[in-house]
């Protein structure tokens, strides 16, 4: 197995990162990693459904979308991310790639487990330190065939902000209540707390690093991107920095949405809506195009407009958001 060293903290990067190992990888590997303030959202999920954009903007936190799937976590440099590449392994269990970790934190006397299908677990309190979940990605071959590549990953939550982790994550509060739940906050626990006085002094980065020192002392090879990974990684950043699909920027309408009366992602492009009397709209002149809504007098519903290479709007309908 290669241990691939990154220092990177800029999430777009760090995904990018993680797109070009699917890629590239030849052999098992492995890459620890950690992210600015950022909320990981899964592939197909409605990001308003979860996130509070408006706290993300006054904080700075980044919105973006990864390749698996789930619900949304959050990240900043307290929170150590963990990846797993394994050609051929669609097959491969969870507890394979749980193992390493939950032994690993065992030598530092701190007992964790495995919970439901993704979720790593304190001992004895049952606190949540860590959720996982799996990409299967079809590799073309050189000779036209497919080969699997499994991408699992996993977070660790050490030292992470859990007052900006509770502020921007915002689940169905009924989901939480029916499992016993008040918060997002009190589900979670940072690590760095579960440990012995010996640790007391450890810090996220000593933390990557001794996970690092562990995969080595078990087998695992050291590895640098060499600058012409580090330039396609920076180009399939610079591809995938786009805004973040279901930002509306629209407090209406996120209200509208937990409601009920909104359900669809309106765009992948977040724009907030002109400051015009939208009531006395009748139609909106975009260049070579024209597109007239009838019943543009009902504002109880709100319509995404776009058109090939311009910008963005959003103007008042009776259609739902599409």
């Amino acid at each position: 197995m290669l241990l691939w060293r990154n220092d990177l903290t800029e999430p777009f990067r760090n995904m990018a990162a993680e797109e070009f190992l699917l890629m590239k990888a030849e052999q098992p590997c492995v890459m620890l990693w950690r992210n600015a303030p950022a909320v990981i959202i899964g592939k197909n999920q409605d990001a308003r459904a979860e996130v509070d954009f408006s706290f993300a903007e006054r904080h700075g936190i980044k919105i973006v979308r990864r390749l698996t799937g789930g619900g949304a976590v959050f990240h900043d440099t307290g929170n150590i991310n963990y990846t797993f590449v394994v050609p051929d392994g669609n097959e491969l269990d969870f507890s394979v790639f749980t193992k390493p970790v939950i032994d690993a934190l065992a030598e530092l006397g701190v007992r964790i487990t495995t919970s439901g299908r993704n979720d790593l677990v304190t001992v004895p309190d049952a606190k949540k330190c860590s959720g996982t979940a799996r990409y299967i990605y079809n590799r073309k071959t050189s000779d036209g065939n497919i080969r699997k590549i499994l991408l699992h990953h996993g977070t660790l939550l050490f030292s992470a902000d859990l007052a900006s982790l509770s502020g921007v994550l915002t689940p169905d509060r009924a989901k939480l209540a029916s499992k016993g739940i008040q918060s997002v906050k009190s589900r979670v626990v940072n690590l760095k707390e579960l440990l012995p006085p010996a640790y007391n002094g450890m810090t996220a980065e000593d933390f990557k690093h001794y996970l690092e020192d562990y995969f080595i002392r078990n087998g695992a090879i050291p590895h640098e991107f060499t600058p012409e990974d580090r330039m396609t990684i920076e180009r399939l950043a610079a591809e995938n920095t786009k805004p973040t699909h279901g930002y509306s920027g629209d407090s209406e309408t996120e209200n509208k949405r937990k409601a009920g009366v909104l359900t669809s992602e309106p765009s992948r492009f977040p724009c907030k809506r002109p400051k015009i009397e939208l009531r006395k709209l009748f139609f909106l002149e975009i260049f070579s195009e024209m597109l007239i809504f009838p019943n543009w007098k009902d504002s109880s519903r709100t319509f995404l407009l776009t058109r090939k290479s311009l910008r963005t709007y959003w103007v008042r309908s009776t259609y739902p958001v599409i």
